[in-house]
């Protein structure tokens, strides 16, 4: 991060990073709504962890998974998965498991 240290300090340099990430978790999540949920918008790039090169933004392109919103379904409520039978859990409390109540 040295290199690139005016990313810390000018808003003009950290907007067009950002800009550039936001494209790349585009082009790996498949689904668009999912991809925007994805995308950081509130706050500058590198002020939290990235999470590229673990897979993380491809996971959401299996069948299997499917991204819970916690900030349009807050406080952990758990909504039923379609044709599944199942549910996807958000937090409670500080709990991010099924098995939390």
């Amino acid at each position: 991060m040295p290199t690139y240290a005016d990313l810390l300090f000018s808003k003009e340099a950290n907007d067009t990073l950002a800009d550039y990430i936001r494209d790349r978790i585009r082009d790996r999540v498949a689904d668009p709504e999912v991809a925007e949920l994805q995308c950081p918008n509130d706050h500058a790039y590198a002020t939290k962890r990235s999470l590229f090169e673990t897979n993380y933004y491809e996971a959401f392109n299996e069948d299997h998974v499917e991204l819970v919103d916690v900030r349009s379904n807050p406080g952990g409520r758990r909504v039923p998965l379609p044709g599944a039978g199942g549910v996807v859990v958000g937090v409670v409390g500080s709990c991010w498991s099924a098995g939390c109540g």
